[in-house]
């Protein structure tokens, strides 16, 4: 019986600890991608009131199955849409950043999707 519970609770943490760590990851990447996109607009002599819109596309590279192409692209209406970020993850770090993304990728290989209410 001890051992059960004991078996449980170790389940329990392991569990507790992979969803704080996906929630820092998230996180952190989001911080990440603002920063990325304040530093480009500063660069352009833009503020965030000038976005159109920010789109997350992500797509599976071709050389390695397990790993996902992340782009950031910013549009506004001065320079149209421009790639700001691109980084590759594997689909499990992509599961903790946003699962919701990961499941399209497995599910259509490719995700295009507006982050603006996420940046602004």
């Amino acid at each position: 019986m001890n051992d059960q519970i004991f078996k449980v609770a170790i389940a329990t943490v392991v569990g507790v600890g992979a969803v704080v760590g996906g929630l820092y990851l998230a996180r952190k990447f989001r911080h990440k991608v603002r920063g990325r996109i304040e530093s480009w607009l500063h660069s352009h002599g833009l503020s965030k009131s000038k976005l159109v819109d920010v789109l997350f596309v992500c797509d599976e590279t071709f050389k390695h199955i397990d790993k996902v192409t992340c782009k950031i692209f910013v549009e506004t209406q001065e320079t149209g849409k421009q790639q700001v970020f691109e980084e590759t993850f594997s689909l499990e770090e992509l599961d903790h950043i946003d699962p919701e993304i990961a499941a399209q990728i497995r599910k259509n290989r490719y995700v295009e999707k507006s982050i603006m209410n996420q940046i602004a």
